[in-house]
């Protein structure tokens, strides 16, 4: 059994509460600071839809003792840093990367942007005008495949023209208590960093106060499936795309974690079933791709295929006709060593990747808060086999919980293609 080193994860919760991991990579010349905190539609009221990506824009574009953009900006360019982040439906991150030489620098910094109340109003109308102009040139009829009705994981996270417009800045400033409230952050720092600079991170980020504001409590626990499993939409997108989802189980074990984790591999692993059935198809033009997505207890592998529609029925039979050979173990057998020899590679690259390990940590901290670690999910994978993959998937893949949703320009193309590719494809 091929044996992965994982890097030695220290966790710590400061007297304010902010939960602390460190992976101490000494080797590496970057460090990766990563801040997340519950929000999301999922913690949102519906009226004011979009209120978090909202602060993340506000977050990145000043601080508390810089609360001018261009002195905020120039602090930043003095330690080339990099910062970015990212609003998902359960969940925001704010994403900083410099090098180590300036990580005491980098740690100031963060702490003064995820200090809430230091928006000024014309901050606020600049970020909002931003924001409209990006709604403004996306789909904005866009929703979670698979998910029915009106329902918090039906509503856009970065919020609609109409419910940002009319964000008022009382709304978000209080929102701003209520959600960077240290006693619901949690802070990774990846890469080569001291022990001094850890010293400094635990007095700086102990110094951020908590708030008398009330947290808002996540509104939904799981998502209602739109019926039946197999549907159609419009997109502007140019790539017809097939998504296939399913809802975690409560409490999934670490063994279900690893195996949709091991998914998207398979998918999109040069060695793969599905690179096979392409290799002839696809010319000189990358014209598909596999990736996973995560959003609550939602999890999607979602395809894109710019192939004929001769080719895309044999890409997408393909795919299913491997899902079907996964719940089954001796159908995997074939193939199942070398792609899960590959996987854990993968994995171990990742480990000089700080900034990429520090979001995967991040993001199994607060989505899965209170389920099993990241390091017994990837000692999970260690030890999966045939059979323990197929007995994972088997409880997350049944009928209640797995749909199938089909986008693209031509929606009629499902009702001709995808049924009778399933039909082939043994799946239904």
């Amino acid at each position: 059994m091929y044996e992965i080193q994982l890097p030695l994860q220290q966790r710590e919760t400061l007297e304010n509460g902010l939960r602390l991991v460190l992976l101490r990579l000494p080797h590496l010349r970057s460090v990766s600071v990563r801040v997340g905190v519950p929000a999301g539609v999922l913690y949102e009221e519906r009226s004011v839809n979009g209120i978090s990506h909202f602060l993340e824009h506000l977050h990145l574009s000043a601080s508390r003792n810089y609360p001018d953009r261009d002195a905020f900006n120039q602090q930043w360019r003095q330690i080339a840093g990099v910062r970015d982040g990212v609003t998902e439906p359960d969940f925001l991150q704010l994403a900083f990367l410099t090098a180590p030489r300036h990580t005491t620098k980098l740690i100031e910094l963060v702490t003064e942007v995820m200090a809430p109340g230091h928006f000024s109003d014309e901050l606020i109308e600049a970020e909002r005008t931003l924001i409209l102009s990006e709604l403004a040139g996306t789909d904005a009829s866009f929703k979670l495949p698979g998910v029915a009705g009106d329902a918090e994981y039906a509503r856009p996270p970065a919020g609609t023209l109409k419910s940002v417009a009319r964000l008022r800045p009382s709304e978000i400033h209080e929102w701003d208590r209520r959600l960077f409230d240290p006693r619901r952050m949690v802070v990774v720092i990846a890469g080569g960093f001291s022990e001094q600079d850890v010293e400094h991170a635990r007095e700086s980020f102990g110094t951020l106060r908590t708030s008398s504001a009330s947290p808002p409590p996540r509104r939904a626990s799981s998502p209602k499936l739109s019926l039946p499993d197999i549907r159609a939409g419009e997109t502007r997108d140019q790539m017809p795309t097939l998504w296939l989802g399913w809802v975690m189980p409560p409490n999934a074990s670490p063994q279900c974690r690893a195996a949709t984790l091991f998914l998207s591999h398979v998918m999109d692993a040069p060695t793969a079933p599905l690179w096979e059935a392409v290799r002839y198809q696809a010319t000189s033009v990358y014209h598909w791709s596999v990736d996973e997505m995560r959003v609550g207890d939602l999890r999607y592998l979602w395809v894109e295929s710019a192939l004929p529609g001769r080719q895309r029925n044999s890409l997408v039979r393909t795919l299913l006709e491997i899902f079907r050979d996964l719940c089954e173990p001796a159908g995997a057998r074939e193939w199942f060593d070398h792609a899960h020899m590959n996987f854990l590679f993968g994995i171990e690259r990742s480990f000089d990747e700080p900034h990429a390990l520090a979001a995967r940590i991040l993001s199994e901290e607060i989505v899965n808060d209170g389920g099993p670690p990241f390091a017994e999910i990837i000692d999970a994978v260690r030890r999966m086999t045939p059979e323990s993959l197929a007995a994972s998937l088997r409880q997350i893949m049944v009928p209640e919980r797995f749909f199938l949703h089909y986008t693209a320009r031509r929606p009629h193309w499902l009702q001709f293609g995808l049924r009778r590719i399933l039909a082939q494809a043994g799946i239904r």
